[in-house]
């Protein structure tokens, strides 16, 4: 997994239960919002969100190997489709 690097905040979000306490361990520094504190480093960190269950056992989900580099998403028409060799001055 990949998440924007600094300046810019890194967003994890998922589903869960609302009336539970949802904390996201990361970098070992529990938190309790999704939206991290900017990282320069670049990684790989694990990532673990846990919340109870109603049976009173935690639910534990782990991401490994993620990384803070910079995200980019590109949108267009049939130009998106366009080789950088078939560029004028590709060179």
């Amino acid at each position: 997994m990949v998440l924007q690097r600094a300046p810019q905040r890194g967003v994890v979000w998922g589903f869960g239960d609302t009336t539970k306490l949802t904390t996201l361990r990361f970098n070992d520094k529990n938190r309790y919002n999704l939206t991290l504190d900017p990282v320069s480093d670049e990684g790989p960190y694990d990532i673990q969100v846990t919340q109870p269950l109603a049976n009173g056992t935690l639910a534990t989900i782990t991401l490994h190997d993620v990384l803070f580099r910079d995200v980019w998403i590109c949108s267009g028409q049939s130009n998106m489709q366009m080789a950088v060799i078939d560029i004028f001055n590709a060179t």
